[in-house]
């Protein structure tokens, strides 16, 4: 279904998922892993209400190209390090607080 999953001859490498163990990120990460068989998956949650990192499948978790790592987004200094150390060349954010009374 998803011939070429470059985008504008983009092939992404070392790409940082925001909320990747959410419903949406875990299964984005658990479809994308195989299809983008070079590329280094970095999977940055704060683990909010819903989020597990066991939504992302073990094969995935015990392999050496996925890096989960827990953190806020708010915190710039985390970011500038994970943007930093894992050379990041593309960023999925999926990330977000769903639950209103928690958003504020």
């Amino acid at each position: 279904m998803c011939p070429n999953l470059s985008i504008s001859g983009h092939q992404p490498q070392n790409i940082l998922i925001t909320g990747g163990c959410g419903f949406i990120g875990s299964n984005f990460i658990n479809f994308m892993y195989n299809k983008w068989s070079d590329a280094v998956f970095v999977n940055f949650d704060k683990l909010a209400v819903g989020a597990d990192p066991e939504h992302v499948a073990k094969e995935v978790q015990e392999n050496g190209r996925y890096h989960f790592i827990r953190g806020d987004l708010m915190d710039l200094d985390v970011i500038s390090v994970v943007l930093q150390q894992f050379k990041i060349d593309t960023v999925i954010h999926f990330a977000a607080i769903t639950h209103v009374d928690e958003s504020y």
